[in-house]
């Protein structure tokens, strides 16, 4: 009888592992399905971010080469403040994505990897603002310079380059930038759902 009950717990204590090793494999499992969900949804941000940026560099590049051919110094002054923009917000932009892709989602219990979540996503969001904000600046400030370079600074005075400026320019940057805006809103909130999984 006794042999009989020691034998009983030898088989219930191998269960009971055996149990807790499949739970512990799919929780393992699970934590790797969602941290690949999240990598793919914010890598659609981070792409659109990371070419975004490359055509901002490309753009102080061009504009840097360019630079000794302005002779109004107000338009130098103008192209320079650009030319830091087109560098500086495409750096905090990257940084504030890479936040969001750095989030580890073993390191703590699921609400407090949530709670990181939110807190990187509203950094992203203040940097989105401020980016938004300053590239309205940067379409009105970049316009002197670029007609010095064109060689025909006087088409600032014309009513008609306004108009059409004004329509087409300010009309496409509104939109595109509403495109974008909803993209990331409706990505970010996948990401957060997958990770709402977790609890």
């Amino acid at each position: 009888m006794i042999m009989e009950l020691e034998e009983m717990k030898s088989i219930w204590g191998e269960l009971s592992g055996k149990v807790e090793n499949q739970e512990k494999i799919k929780k393992e499992e699970l934590m790797k399905m969602t941290r690949v969900r999240y990598k793919k949804k914010i890598g659609k941000i981070a792409l659109a971010e990371v070419l975004g940026s490359v055509i901002c560099f490309a753009f102080a590049i061009y504009w840097i080469v360019k630079f000794p051919d302005l002779k109004n110094p107000v338009n130098q002054v103008m192209m320079i403040f650009n030319i830091l923009l087109v560098i500086i917000l495409p750096v905090f932009s990257l940084k504030s994505i890479w936040q969001l892709n750095q989030l580890d989602l073993g390191i703590s219990h699921p609400s407090e990897v949530v709670n990181k979540f939110i807190r990187d996503k509203k950094r992203f969001w203040i940097v989105q603002k401020a980016g938004l904000f300053l590239s309205c600046i940067l379409l009105i400030t970049i316009l002197p310079p670029l007609a010095e370079l064109g060689g025909n600074p006087s088409v600032m005075t014309e009513p008609w380059f306004w108009w059409a400026y004004v329509l087409f320019g300010f009309l496409f940057f509104v939109f595109f930038t509403r495109m974008v805006i909803g993209h990331y809103k409706g990505t970010l909130k996948k990401s957060e759902d997958i990770l709402r999984e977790l609890d």
